[in-house]
């Protein structure tokens, strides 16, 4: 089938199960060959699912310790939910390089001192988040644990845009 404008590999071409090794499941086959290629094309749903199970950790992490650290440190006042923030943050990102660097960006060229380069990129936008968190919580009065999976949705496309220049480059 010839590809016209407007279309893409993704409606165009029919897949066939044993392609996706699902043989005799034609649907779900063509379901997942589809995902894939949108995976492929567009590379920040790939950046989004890495940071969502980057998210998922942070938060898995953040909320035992805000318990912790609530009974047992005082920080800037009663700021008790920084710290662990700080140390769920520092733990997601180091999975996250990890991910984005062997599924995100497979076949990228990471630029040179790319591990430096990340986590540069990586604790500037932590200390917008931690700003985002410090406002949300002082001002606009949340409790922290949603304060903070909100700082880090405001401040995700930043760090995807930092990440695909910085970072990585195209080979």
């Amino acid at each position: 089938m010839a590809k016209s404008k407007g279309d893409s590999e993704l409606n165009l071409r029919e897949v066939r199960p044993e392609e996706c090794g699902i043989a005799g499941k034609s649907q779900s086959g063509q379901l997942i060959k589809k995902i894939q290629l949108l995976l492929q094309k567009f590379q920040i749903l790939n950046f989004m699912l890495v940071g969502g199970i980057g998210y998922a950790l942070n938060m898995a992490v953040y909320w035992p310790l805000t318990l912790v650290f609530k009974n047992n440190v005082t920080f800037l006042g009663q700021q008790f939910y920084l710290p662990p923030f700080l140390i769920s943050s520092l733990l997601a990102i180091f999975c996250n390089y990890e991910l984005n660097r062997i599924w995100t960006f497979k076949g990228w060229k990471e630029q040179k001192f790319g591990g430096g380069r990340y986590l540069i990129m990586a604790l500037a936008t932590l200390m917008i988040d931690i700003l985002f968190l410090f406002i949300l919580v002082q001002f606009f009065k949340l409790p922290p644990v949603p304060a903070a999976a909100l700082a880090i949705l405001i401040v995700f496309i930043i760090r995807y845009t930092i990440a695909r220049s910085w970072v990585w480059s195209k080979r």
